[in-house]
């Protein structure tokens, strides 16, 4: 009979750690945090941090950022990939577009993390700095969903 229950007992404490195993990625979808280390953005090479830049598959950016909170439609006709801070779109620290819905290429990358650039721009430079920093790279094009003004 003891051993019998012990049985018992392995087969639920195994039950139970694998539940945990799997449901922890879910839990952890939930909200995500931006790398605590500062990216480097480097224009002219059309990098972040390095290895990160328009035109690799999603994969690069999942295994730098781990798996997004979102994957889907934000905006009409659009397929974007999204971290956040809490389960609201808004709070979004990144942002990546995919190139349609059949493909893993990535168009177009919007980071609110930590970053510098080879100028000396950081999160919370002033506009007046940045632009200055910046004089030939076009102007700058505000992002509205729903017409709300969000970037």
């Amino acid at each position: 009979m003891i051993r019998e229950t012990r049985g018992v007992f392995a087969a639920w404490a195994a039950f139970a750690l694998t539940v945990l195993f799997f449901a922890a990625p879910a839990v952890g979808a939930v909200r995500s945090n931006p790398p605590r280390t500062s990216f480097l953005v480097n224009t002219s090479k059309s990098t972040i941090a390095v290895t990160l830049k328009l035109g690799v598959p999603a994969s690069a950016f999942m295994q730098k950022w781990g798996l997004p909170d979102y994957g889907g439609t934000l905006e009409p006709g659009k397929i974007e990939m999204l971290w956040s801070r809490t389960t609201r779109a808004s709070d979004a620290w990144a942002v990546v577009r995919l190139a349609g819905a059949s493909s893993t290429k990535i168009t177009e990358v919007r980071f609110g993390g930590s970053f510098r650039t080879l100028q000396g721009d950081r999160r919370g430079t002033g506009l007046a700095l940045f632009l200055k920093h910046w004089p030939h790279h076009g102007a700058i094009t505000p992002v509205s969903r729903a017409g709300v003004q969000v970037e």
